[in-house]
């Protein structure tokens, strides 16, 4: 329904962006299925980058107002450099839901026929669409910390890197091996792309880890359910192999923790303040959305829940003395629960985009870090091979970054 509305998809370049436009039909615009719908697009080539989508409206005539219907979706990006890129754009909801709505029979766009660019799409991205001649400046480096790039030794077989998915029925090892399911699960895709830090980025985790004076009992502690657990693995493994990579070791010593938390309300004070494991943190990250996206749980209800949260960890922070992170929530693949219908399984992106703008809003008004790892799992957001938790692969890169953020509080200011 939302590929037969669609005008055209465009890709216009000028002097300082590059701009895909996705047209939908108006001649009859409330007579449209899919008046304000979501989509999800990415690049792959030389570098893998999300297309983040502005929304345009409909104006209505002999007024300055516009109404609620989509005229069209402008997607702006960022790539490291030129070259031949694919592009793929799929539909995620035919209509988005609204901050209230109960979104528990809302369902995704069907991931079987739910791509909307042709299959081997491309774009030609020159060094003039990325260089500003106003400023005379690189813009493909404005707030990017690190891409997902091409391994040099596949330059010459690149492949577009479409939505991995999992179709009904893909479950058993023995339908594993169906091409139907085969060709939509596939993992192998993402073996061309590592992560890469800028210089200027590396450099900065490396001073904040490195120039870090921790004390002997510094114990950074993870805090949420399956996700925190796999992140605290990923800590340990991170902060032990950066040091042999680079030679070096740091001023002390830290220690990790994982101190489970399904829901906000769990972040209670008999959590904070006489849980065992939680008693030997100095350093809490503190994630919880998962649950709450799986059991199907409003914006407004997720936000008033967080905000109990962070009232429980600011009492509790007065009385122990934690530092308190904020982190962002993970994306989760399109399983067979949260692309089917009707849905058993809510934790698709848009979801997961709510969640998380409520936490950046709470960090705000709370003067709490966000720790935002989006530039890394983003790009990598259907990855997952079980369908939930971070491979090393991606939890690498986002584990040392959320290290270095973290470490940095010890750093003493006259080495900042």
């Amino acid at each position: 329904t939302l590929a037969s509305e669609i005008i055209s998809i465009t890709y216009e370049t000028s002097q300082s962006q590059s701009i895909i436009t996705i047209n939908f039909d108006t001649s009859s615009p409330e007579a449209r299925k899919c008046q304000r719908p979501v989509v999800r697009g990415r690049l792959s080539g030389p570098a893998l980058t999300m297309i983040d989508w502005e929304d345009h409206y409909i104006s209505i005539p002999n007024t300055t107002t516009t109404s609620d219907i989509i005229d069209k979706l402008i997607g702006k990006f960022n790539v490291p450099g030129p070259g031949r890129y694919f592009i793929e754009i799929i539909g995620m909801l035919c209509n988005r839901f609204d901050l209230n709505d109960d979104f528990k029979d809302i369902c995704v766009e069907n991931p079987i026929n739910h791509r909307l660019t042709a299959n081997d799409s491309t774009i030609n991205i020159h060094l003039y669409d990325i260089h500003n001649k106003a400023t005379n400046q690189s813009v493909i480096y404005n707030d990017i910390v690190g891409h997902w790039m091409l391994n040099q030794q596949s330059n010459d077989s690149i492949v577009p890197l479409y939505t991995r998915f999992q179709p009904l029925s893909c479950r058993k090892p023995e339908e594993k091996e169906m091409p139907r399911c085969d060709d939509a699960m596939n993992h192998t895709r993402y073996d061309n792309y590592e992560f890469q830090f800028t210089d200027h980025l590396m450099k900065s985790i490396e001073s904040s880890i490195f120039n870090a004076s921790v004390t002997p009992n510094t114990t950074i502690c993870s805090v949420g359910f399956s996700h925190s657990r796999v992140l605290n693995q990923h800590l340990k493994r991170e902060l032990r192999n950066f040091q042999i990579i680079k030679k070096q070791k740091i001023k002390g010593s830290v220690e990790f923790e994982h101190v489970k938390a399904k829901f906000p309300k769990d972040i209670n004070p008999s959590l904070l303040l006489e849980n065992q494991a939680t008693m030997k943190c100095t350093d809490l990250i503190v994630a919880v959305g998962q649950w709450s996206g799986y059991k199907h749980v409003s914006f407004p209800i997720y936000q008033k829940e967080m905000e109990n949260a962070i009232s429980n960890l600011l009492d509790a922070k007065s009385k122990i003395g934690y530092r308190i992170f904020l982190r962002s929530i993970h994306y989760q693949p399109l399983g067979d629960w949260s692309g089917s219908c009707p849905n058993k399984d809510w934790r698709h992106p848009f979801v997961i985009d709510g969640y998380n703008n409520i936490l950046r809003g709470l960090s705000r008004k709370y003067d709490l870090p966000f720790i935002d790892t989006n530039f890394v799992v983003s790009p990598m957001w259907d990855h997952s091979w079980d369908w939930c938790h971070l491979d090393p692969a991606v939890g690498s890169p986002e584990s040392l970054y959320i290290l270095a953020k973290v470490m940095e509080e010890y750093v003493p200011k006259q080495t900042q």
